[in-house]
């Protein structure tokens, strides 16, 4: 059935999940997805409401949200960049004048400029459908805010009526979507775009690729990984940044999706599980006292703290050459990218912990604190 699709239609969830990310400044899979579809001549699905949505969604994406962060910490630091002869004002001014909200909302119409526009069905369908509880509407919940899914489903439902050869990929992380077309003829689902990446193409052929220079991309995503920032999962830690002391690439997934692949060339996206040491300076809640009454601690204890076998998972976007002929010995690395959002979350088994100062006495400190708290 996979190969029949001759449509697609992505919900405006699918494209949050990759940061609307349409000009693939941070992920090479949107632009990706696209190209697909222009290569293999499958048409693109769309709606007024769906193309309001993403266009509302793109303006407050995660990318967005990360500049506004930069432009705090320039101002936060705006004493110290003189001395790296950074002006703090010119280069908040650089980042206002790139313009991205726009530039990212023109390159999602660019992308739709020849896409297929479905038309809203009757207002009396999907009254019929509020009324009788059909999904997307349910009989708990806000049924009312449905309203906007309820429009496109039933749109989707209709162009397959129109189009009785047609079968199409409906790409959206909603589970509303999956329940009210899991029983329509000719559409097939997908719960994000990776997915729909994999359904569109075979990986097949690009994994005996993807073996052959396995070991050279564990060293890249280990180069790069060293190069990152982490943070404990689970912790309350002082600093903002985890100390790491080791990496090493604990697995690097078979699970791969190609992004893009050419005769010469092959995009994919895949994920490392790195194994860290390190330690952090974190909250020590045995022997800090909290009020419950007030919600507040009236005493804090810090400690310090090291672990050897913390694991982390990153993605990875890697792109491979080689020669059609003889791809196993031809096959190389031209480069290594690891889609890190924010800083990547290491995760620690309890019993792996080290505390530096486990017998420290913070006891006396604490009752002197209770008193001077219970005097006032």
């Amino acid at each position: 059935m996979y190969n029949m699709i001759d449509a697609v239609i992505i919900d405006t969830s699918a494209f949050v999940t990759e940061q609307c990310d349409f000009m693939g400044l941070s992920s090479a899979m949107l632009p990706s997805l696209f190209n697909l579809l222009e290569e293999k001549k499958i048409v693109l699905l769309s709606h007024p409401i769906l193309q309001e949505e993403i266009k509302k969604h793109t303006k407050n994406s995660a990318l967005l949200e990360k500049l506004i962060n930069l432009k705090k910490s320039i101002a936060r630091y705006k004493a110290v960049l003189p001395l790296i002869q950074i002006s703090a004002d010119e280069t908040v001014s650089k980042i206002e004048s790139l313009e991205l909200d726009s530039k990212m909302v023109s390159a999602f119409e660019g992308f739709y400029k020849n896409a297929k526009i479905l038309p809203y069905p009757k207002p009396e369908t999907i009254f019929t459908q509020y009324f009788a509880f059909q999904p997307p509407f349910s009989e708990s919940g806000e049924k009312k805010s449905e309203f906007p899914d309820a429009f496109v489903i039933e749109a989707i439902k209709q162009y397959l009526l129109l189009h009785s050869t047609s079968s199409v990929l409906v790409i959206s992380s909603d589970s509303d979507w999956a329940k009210a077309l899991s029983e329509v003829s000719r559409a097939s689902l997908a719960d994000s775009i990776s997915q729909g990446m994999q359904i569109l193409q075979s990986s097949e052929n690009v994994i005996p690729i993807f073996n052959a220079v396995k070991k050279d991309i564990e060293k890249e995503v280990l180069f790069h990984a060293e190069c990152e920032c982490y943070e404990l999962n689970g912790f309350e830690e002082v600093e903002d940044d985890l100390e790491i002391t080791s990496v090493k690439v604990e697995e690097l997934s078979d699970d791969i999706i190609p992004l893009k692949i050419s005769e010469t060339s092959v995009l994919l996206r895949t994920y490392a599980t790195l194994k860290l040491s390190g330690g952090a300076t974190v909250l020590d809640d045995s022997r800090s006292y909290w009020d419950k009454e007030d919600g507040k601690y009236l005493f804090v204890a810090y400690n310090n703290i090291s672990f050897n076998n913390g694991l982390a998972e990153v993605e990875c976007e890697v792109e491979i050459k080689f020669d059609p002929e003889d791809f196993e010995d031809s096959a190389y690395v031209e480069s290594v990218k690891l889609n890190v959002r924010y800083n990547i979350e290491v995760t620690v088994d309890e019993d792996d912990v080290v505390y530096a100062d486990p017998e420290q006495d913070a006891s006396a400190d604490a009752m002197d604190a209770l008193e001077e708290y219970h005097r006032h």
